[in-house]
């Protein structure tokens, strides 16, 4: 069937900023996998760890489980690695990579960013700010450009950090006790719902130039809430139903909202004797049976991150998808279906999954 905005990325090129981050692979993907036609996807790479922004390509993108699981013959050529850095002047390109990308690309998602919330403010500075402005002093050069978008997010990881981390070290019997507000919405969505929207949106402000929105929200706080205490029993019945062989103790109890300063005491003694004291004495084990220490570090981190972590999960913040729905709305039938972005109906379910050497947690859409 027709696909305006398949038809719309057809012999363009595009620029992508952060295409190793976790929206960044993913938005490569879904282009390349649902727009064959379009000519090259530039991914602008830092080259570190003796690694060439080449050999990151391959290893950071290409050899992800993004592309992995669902390869179906993509034309990989068509992502072409550009070695650059945001936080340098110029973004560190070369003369002719710069020129390339002047004369050629037509639109831009520009995705590089830090998303810690800890460390030198000048480094943010440097890579959020005048990184941006290096974007933008570039595309102002580029004789085809049609649409340049800078995405804004909090913290997106495929990795152990965040939310992902949370639920995978409940689900081990690890994690017994942080700081949550059961009540609050998570806004929690998968990151496939915002690769799509960013595709639509990128098709809209090339198709519509008098109609271009100026800021665009996709959350689900408002339309299609989850709480945080709703969440993470979903992840506990999940962990329930699939065991992981990794476990090293029961799950911890339904989670409960504990308020004032007898929930306050109750978070300190469980942190304290059911996180610190356990990881002692399971290292002293581990140590008496000759192998290395593991669970004190693994505990250690894990406070760190829940630090992080605890300021979202006890606030919530109000956006709205106007915008993007009056985008959305209009979309063919067809584009609709391709780039499903309909937070309305979400349903999420989280899943985990185990093996031998590893056990991962995913927040999928039914």
């Amino acid at each position: 069937m027709d696909s305006p905005i398949r038809d719309y990325y057809n012999g363009k090129s595009i620029l992508i900023t952060g295409g190793t981050g976790f929206i960044g692979k993913v938005l490569c993907e879904k282009l390349l996998r649902s727009c064959p036609g379009v000519d090259n996807i530039f991914v602008l790479l830092r080259p570190r760890n003796d690694k060439t922004a080449q050999q990151r390509l391959q290893e950071d993108i290409l050899d992800s489980k993004v592309f992995t699981l669902n390869n179906n013959g993509l034309n990989h050529s068509k992502i072409v690695a550009v070695s650059g850095d945001v936080s340098t002047a110029g973004l560190g390109l070369s003369d002719e990579d710069r020129d390339r990308l002047i004369s050629e690309v037509s639109v831009v998602f520009h995705s590089a960013a830090s998303v810690k919330f800890h460390g030198p403010l000048n480094d943010f500075i440097v890579q959020n700010v005048c990184g941006t402005q290096a974007v933008m002093q570039l595309c102002s050069k580029m004789t085809k450009l049609e649409v340049c978008f800078v995405i804004s997010y909090l913290r997106w990881v495929d990795n152990v950090n965040g939310v992902a981390g949370a639920l995978m070290l409940g689900a081990l019997g690890i994690a017994r006790t942080m700081e949550v507000n059961c009540d609050a919405k998570a806004d929690l969505i998968p990151v496939d719902m915002i690769a799509n929207s960013l595709v639509v949106i990128g098709w809209h402000s090339g198709t519509h130039p008098n109609d271009k929105k100026q800021v665009i929200h996709l959350t689900s706080g408002v339309e299609n809430p989850v709480t945080w205490g709703k969440f993470l029993d979903y992840s506990r019945v999940a962990a329930v139903k699939a065991p992981s062989i990794r476990m090293v103790r029961p799950l911890a109890k339904n989670p409960t909202s504990y308020r004032g300063p007898l929930g306050r005491i109750n978070h300190v003694i469980t942190k304290y004797v059911s996180h610190i004291l356990f990881a002692y004495f399971v290292d002293a084990i581990i140590t008496l049976l000759g192998y290395k220490r593991i669970m004190v570090k693994v505990t250690n981190k894990m406070h760190r991150a829940f630090t992080v972590l605890e300021h979202f999960t006890n606030k919530e913040w109000v956006f709205h998808n106007t915008n993007y729905y009056e985008i959305h709305d209009k979309l063919s039938e067809e584009d609709q279906k391709l780039y499903f972005s309909d937070i309305r109906r979400l349903i999420i379910v989280v899943k985990h999954q185990t093996s031998l050497n590893k056990h991962s947690t995913l927040l999928i859409v039914a």
